[in-house]
């Protein structure tokens, strides 16, 4: 069935249709004024109820002048037919794109992921500057222009703006989606909505791009069933697991504090992981990097080494190959954090 014709605005012409949820339809249009200007993404709002979150969602954007954020070309947030216009990413989002991946072959690398991951956070890091948490942080969310790693940021719909203390949330509805959501936010509680909701989310986002595609409801990343090492067989993720480690946790205090602090931290993370660096842990196997076959096991009695472990309060910390016999050693109270292994107890 033919589409009938409609302009929005006297100038955007609709095509197609792109999306269609309980608040709005997002048409494929195109500038009857630039003829070849190619297409854009037309957002209608259906419940003009919902005028005063779909001008904030106008404000936000017009506010974030950023490449990696969706552009907006054009709006009217006016009934009877309020639209707002952005820029057609036509290489989808990171759920399409990735379940396409997947299916071909496992995640090609770890480190490209980060890359990826690291340009979301530094893109929703903009948004925190400018005082705007995004609260609908989620694949779907993350848009691509073209085939490279470049993603843009979209959908600001239940973004929360610093300078406006109203909250445009009905008090029984979810803020955000289900699998991402912080706690804090869970059955419309969004009185203390910060950047570090969004951090949450994006802990989230990343062990879904890594795992992959796998969601859970809460903080499980450290359980057998979902922990990454497991999952890809490779130790290395244990360095991912401790940049989860303050993300995905119920105080928001632990948290990292905006999605900046993730980017530098998830930048960290990568540098490890590239550069083949051990992570601090006896529970993960780590293999010898003198013959490549055994592997390191802790030595509970340094005497055995003729090592006086109380001599002038030094803390010794041994492992061992299981095959050659090759050693390390570690003065942990030369460390700057002197607890650095004792953790790998609890």
């Amino acid at each position: 069935m033919r589409m009938p014709v409609k302009v929005f605005g006297g100038r955007w012409e609709r095509i197609g249709q792109l999306e269609q949820g309980g608040q709005g339809v997002i048409y494929l249009v195109k500038d009857l004024r630039d003829p070849q200007g190619g297409t854009a993404a037309l957002k209608r709002l259906k419940n003009i109820q919902r005028l005063d979150r779909f001008s904030k969602e106008i404000r936000a954007l017009k506010g974030l002048d950023a490449p990696d954020i969706v552009r907006i070309l054009d709006e009217n947030p006016e009934p009877p037919e309020p639209y707002l216009v952005m820029e057609y990413c036509s290489h989808g989002n990171l759920e399409k794109r990735a379940l396409q991946q997947w299916k071909r072959k496992p995640l090609e690398s770890i480190s490209r992921i980060l890359c990826i991951f690291e340009r979301i956070c530094a893109a929703v890091g903009k948004a925190h500057k400018a005082g705007i948490t995004h609260r609908d942080l989620k694949p779907a969310n993350i848009l691509f222009r073209d085939d490279s790693d470049s993603p843009v940021v979209a959908d600001f719909g239940l973004c929360y703006l610093d300078d406006d203390d109203s909250r445009l949330t009905i008090c029984e509805e979810a803020v955000g989606p289900r699998w991402y959501m912080a706690p804090e936010l869970e059955s419309g509680r969004a009185k203390n909505v910060n950047p570090r909701s969004d951090v949450y989310s994006l802990g989230k986002l990343l062990y879904w791009m890594l795992s992959p595609g796998n969601v859970f409801s809460r903080e499980v990343h450290r359980e057998q069933e979902w922990n990454l090492i497991g999952l890809l067989n490779e130790p290395a993720l244990e360095h991912v697991n401790v940049l989860l480690d303050r993300m995905i946790v119920v105080d928001p205090a632990k948290r990292y504090s905006d999605a900046s602090e993730v980017a530098v931290a998830g930048a960290e993370t990568n540098r490890l992981i590239k550069g083949g660096f051990r992570v601090i842990s006896t529970k993960i196997q780590q293999r010898c990097t003198y013959c490549g076959i055994g592997y390191y096991k802790p030595v509970p009695d340094p005497y055995n080494f003729g090592i006086q472990t109380n001599y002038a309060g030094a803390k010794w910390r041994i492992v061992a190959c299981n095959h050659c016999g090759h050693v390390q050693l570690f003065r942990l109270d030369l460390a700057e954090d002197s607890n650095v292994w004792d953790r790998d107890t609890d």
